[in-house]
């Protein structure tokens, strides 16, 4: 909500900050999401190939 609100605020103040914010905070949440789903995608195989799944 606060990456959405931040992209908001950039582009309609045209300050550069918030448009800054914005694209720091989707890099992060993207890089967060990718690290996330190749853990969470290596954990499942573990559980499923070690028996206990």
């Amino acid at each position: 909500m606060v990456t959405v609100f931040a992209g908001w605020r950039g582009l309609r103040t045209g300050d550069v900050v918030y448009t800054r914010l914005a694209r720091r905070w989707v890099t992060v949440m993207g890089l967060l999401f990718a690290v996330g789903a190749v853990s969470g995608t290596i954990l499942s195989f573990e559980m499923c190939c070690s028996g206990r799944g």
